[in-house]
Formats: structure tokens, sequence, C-alpha cells
């Protein structure tokens, strides 16, 4: 693993598509309530932007500004978004505003740091592929377009996603998907949908549960094989406290994690996909990825202030360890 991160002269350039979202988040709890029970919580947070908004977000800490493309409304959570996407400098061409309202999620931590969630979907309800259009132009011209919080989006499901992927690859842009939980479950009909999904997406960017769910195994390792035989020609399986993988058919790298204190863990699939991208942009290998994406994570969810890293800190994460 270098510790260095040396700049490509030409940085290859990236697209977020997806579930912008403010999350009201409340912690840390020693169980989650049941239904008719009552817990206080010692914290609570207002955070942008959902998971595609922390990808781009992230990516703009690190160094990337890439485009950040999803619905907000025009109320006082959309105006949380956009002073999140100023605030690390990305452009906000792809920010379209409707009469909805913005996305919010409603997100419970454990003592541990881990985390469940309750959505309300607001305008992302009616986001719709065709809303791209006038992007396009932009779009076409990117290295690579990931499309983040998948199943909060519900006119994105199947065959839109996949017409979608098929175009940007004629035109020669990379595809990646990270799906998120599924929201009703990991059924036969929601691993035959991501089916037609997969066969036009280049790289899966899942956790192991998801990878597991979609693939109907309970090995990780196993999951990401079955998965690049749906058409994917990378899998990078997050795996938490047990590191990472990248899986492709020539193998697997595995990655390593950083054991730090877990303030919570709301973003941090977000923030190892933005590490990851990062140094995909510089022309970093997988090995080197990976590693860049974990320290990211790490400092992420280790951050008393919730502050996403910057490219430097990441540097120094990792030149400190070795």
């Amino acid at each position: 693993m270098s510790a260095g991160w040396a700049r490509a002269a030409a940085p290859r350039r990236i697209a977020v598509i997806g579930n912008l979202e403010v999350d009201l988040v409340l912690g840390p709890l020693p169980a989650m309530p049941r239904w008719g029970e009552e817990r206080i919580a010692s914290r609570r947070e207002r955070r942008a932007a959902g998971s595609a908004g922390y990808t781009a977000i992230a990516l703009g800490s690190l160094g990337h500004p890439a485009l950040l493309v999803g619905p907000i409304g025009r109320d006082a959570e959309g105006e949380l978004v956009q002073a999140a996407v100023r605030g690390v400098g990305l452009p906000e061409t792809g920010l379209i505003q409707t009469r909805g309202e913005t996305g919010l999620s409603v997100t419970l931590v454990r003592n541990d740091g881990e985390r469940s969630f309750v959505n309300h979907l607001g305008c992302l309800e009616d986001f719709h592929p065709d809303d791209l259009e006038p992007l396009w132009p932009e779009l076409r011209r990117v290295d690579l377009v990931l499309l983040s919080g998948y199943f909060l989006l519900p006119a994105f499901r199947g065959t839109p996603t996949a017409r979608l992927f098929r175009r940007l690859q004629s035109e020669g842009v990379v595809t990646a998907l990270d799906t998120g939980d599924a929201v009703e479950g990991w059924t036969d009909a929601v691993r035959a949908e991501m089916g037609e999904v997969l066969a036009a997406t280049d790289w899966l960017f899942p956790n192991e549960a998801e990878a597991c769910g979609i693939a109907g195994t309970a090995d990780g390792y196993e999951a990401a094989r079955r998965l690049l035989r749906l058409g994917p020609k990378k899998v990078i399986v997050k795996r938490g406290s047990r590191g990472s993988a990248a899986v492709t058919a020539d193998g697997v790298v595995d990655g390593p994690s950083f054991p730090v204190q877990v303030i919570d863990t709301v973003g941090a699939g977000d923030t190892f996909n933005a590490g990851y991208l990062a140094a995909w942009a510089e022309g970093r290998p997988d090995r080197d990825a990976l590693a860049c994406a974990a320290a990211a994570a790490s400092l992420y969810i280790s951050s008393p202030q919730r502050t996403f890293p910057t490219r430097e800190q990441v540097r120094q994460f990792l030149a400190d360890r070795g």
C-alpha cells in the first residue's frame, strides 16, 4: 500500500446521480424502540444530503468536484442541500429544483454506531431518467456516472436505469451503481429486477449484506463472483471492520480496515465510495484505491464534527499507518 497519492495531470471526471435528502440523525440509543415505546436521544443533527449527496460532497472535499444530479424542493431542506454543495465547490447545475418537498430520512443511531433509516421520498418519488435530458451534454462528457440510492428512486427502478446505463455506455462512460438496501427485502422479484440493471452496470458498490442479498448467498466473496456473471466487470464489496474487496474476472484484491472510535456510520459507505473513486480518478490501482477508500470512511465515521476528509488528511492517515 502506497502512502502517497500523486495527482494525475488530467483526473478522470465523475458524475453522481441519485437521492438528495436531509438526514435527521438521532442517537445514540441502547436499543431501537419497539412500537409504543419511547427513547431519549442525547444528540441530534441535520445532515445533507443522502447517499448520492454524501458521495459527491465527499468527492468535493477530496478535491474532485463531481457533478451531482438530483431533485430538491424549494424548502429549508433544499437550502441545506444547496449550502452543502456550495461548501465544497461542487457545480450546482445538476440540482433540479421542483415544487415537491426535499427527501427526508430519519436515522436512528445505536450505541455502536449502527443505524436504521425511515425515509420520506418527497420529490424523489417523481424523479425520472427523462429529467436528465437537459444535462445530457455534461453527462456524456464525464468518465464515470455513479447512480446511488437506487431503491429510493422509484421511477429509475428496473428498465429505466438499464436504458440509461446502456446509453451512457454507448458514449464510453463507465456506469457504476450503489443500490443501498432493498426497501422491500431481497425477494425473487427484486433479484430479477437487479439482473436487468446489472447487465448494463460496469461497476457495483454493494456492502456485504447487499451483495449477499442480490446474489442469494451468505458468503461475500461468492456473492461477488456470482454478481460478475450478471454483467458487472468489477464488484467492490464493503465489509465494514473486515475491510473490503475489489473482485474482477482476474481475481480478488483485498482492502484494509483501520480501527477507529466510531461516532456513527451514517454516510460511511458513501464516503468509502468517494475515496475509491477519487483515487481511481487519479489513476491509482485497486489496492491503493481500496486503502484510500477505507481511510476516507474511517476519518469520517470518527469525526466528532461530521466533516468529510480532505485529500491531505487521507494521505496523512495512510502515511501514519505505514
